[in-house]
């Protein structure tokens, strides 16, 4: 399986999972840069949840329905971006598209609706101001 980052902003990475030149799934990390919610510990862990001081959001977007080895190398792959943080805590939710965002390299215009379609589908609010920091490593 192979990936690849389209853009990374303060509060957003997002990603590309393609396996034998088919695209199986998009992924989206944002950092709600708030604590891990009371409701999120006591689902998971009863009264004894301490909440973390970062919680991140992880959504996967998928084209098809994945195989058990899909699934696992997605959350492997979250698992990897940020075990190493302190004091944080994830989730990791599936979901299906309802588009294939077919991106080579968003440019100009384009880059505009590309944003709008991936805050329509993960239902998130990415911003970028300027488009011309697509050139660059982080987006602003």
């Amino acid at each position: 399986m192979n990936f690849s980052r389209y853009f990374l902003t303060e509060k957003h990475e997002f990603y590309r999972f393609d396996e034998d030149s088919e695209t199986i799934a998009y992924f989206l990390i944002t950092d709600t840069k708030n604590r891990t919610p009371e409701s999120y510990g006591k689902a998971l862990f009863d009264d004894s949840f301490e909440p973390s001081d970062n919680d991140f959001s992880v959504k996967v977007g998928v084209l098809d329905d994945l195989t058990e080895k899909q699934k696992e190398w997605i959350l492997s792959f979250a698992e990897s971006l940020l075990s190493y943080k302190y004091d944080i805590d994830y989730s990791v939710d599936f979901f299906d598209l309802n588009c294939d965002f077919e991106v080579d390299y968003p440019y100009g215009s384009w880059l505009t609706e590309f944003i709008e379609m991936v805050n329509d589908q993960f239902e998130s609010g990415i911003q970028v101001e300027n488009t011309q920091s697509f050139m660059n490593l982080i987006q602003k």
